[in-house]
């Protein structure tokens, strides 16, 4: 995931240079979240490498609102901040990171794979990504593994000093979803899905959704979308809302408007592009470009934000 655009009457404004606070009538209001928190991949070998400690604090530091990591569980229980299974691409060896104990976890380098100048990184826990947290500032934990890791994330949260309106979870998996409304039920969530796009007759499209249920990595699930269905098991997910792949139906976006529900997307980095999802009702967008996105919302007029996403959650219910 990458930078998340949030839009809504309930969110509360952060003071930003240059006129982001100026007040625009009608205007959106805009969060920015960063990917990974300097970006995913090995693009700008300048930053810091992605779901590192010095990566979130460049996320924060070029104006995100919020920045996004990825957890897996590790084998003796920790939270661990990566984005793969298997740490060969971002590591100096391969171990298998939901098999492996935190002390072997440490002795990897996460950071020589960017580059010379990132070498001898460790692999962050959750807590410690959570005592980085500046006080105006939020994480959104996506966890990869299955629902064995609720209650871990869950006690890390709960540990941390991070005030609990700066948390979100958001996942691909359906299990680890219930698990984590059964252990906290005001902690904002939302549900990761991507799609694909199929040509029908010419008229229309042809849309398949795909999620993941079950243990550990969990199970890929693909079908054809059917909005409804969708909607009925997003209900009884209890989530705030949904974070798709940019690639979606066009109607989504109203459609969980209508019942109170937040629409994210990823991964957008064509600024022009991520206003344009703003104006058609997208409240969240992910990029790996923070700075870039910013600077086309303040072009737009657009108030750059953070804010309590338990709020929209109470403010409204889904039917």
């Amino acid at each position: 995931m990458g930078v998340l655009v949030i839009m809504s009457l309930f969110l509360t404004p952060i003071a930003l240079p240059g006129g982001f606070n100026e007040p625009v009538e009608n205007a959106p209001q805009v969060g920015v979240v960063a990917h990974r928190g300097a970006g995913g991949g090995d693009q700008h070998p300048e930053r810091p490498p992605e779901n590192t400690l010095p990566a979130l604090e460049w996320g924060w530091e070029h104006g995100a609102t919020w920045v996004e990591c990825d957890v897996i569980l590790s084998g003796d229980g920790v939270p661990m901040l990566t984005h793969d299974f298997d740490s060969a691409h971002r590591a100096d060896k391969a171990i298998a990171i939901d098999r492996a104990s935190l002390e072997d976890i440490r002795t990897l380098d996460a950071g020589s794979w960017k580059s010379p100048h990132w070498a001898g990184l460790r692999m962050p826990t959750l807590s410690e990504a959570l005592a980085r947290v500046p006080a105006d500032k939020g994480l959104v934990i996506e966890i990869k593994s299955g629902p064995e890791a609720a209650v871990p994330v869950m006690q890390a949260i709960e540990a941390s000093l991070v005030d609990r309106e700066r948390v979100m979870i958001i996942s691909f998996n359906v299990d680890t979803i219930r698990a984590c409304r059964v252990h906290c039920q005001t902690t904002p969530i939302l549900w990761l899905m991507s799609f694909e796009d199929k040509p029908g007759d010419g008229s229309q499209s042809e849309w398949s959704v795909f999620w993941r249920a079950g243990p550990g990595r969990g199970a890929r699930v693909g079908q054809p979308f059917d909005l409804e269905q969708v909607m009925t098991l997003a209900r009884s997910l209890d989530v705030d809302g949904l974070d798709t792949s940019v690639n979606h139906p066009a109607f989504l976006s109203k459609r969980l408007a209508s019942v109170g529900l937040i629409h994210g997307v990823w991964t957008v980095n064509d600024p022009a592009r991520a206003v344009d999802l703003v104006r058609s009702g997208v409240r969240e967008v992910t990029t790996d470009e923070p700075e870039e996105v910013i600077e086309a919302f303040r072009e737009a007029g657009f108030e750059i934000v953070c804010r309590d996403r338990r709020r929209a959650r109470s403010s409204s219910s889904p039917d």
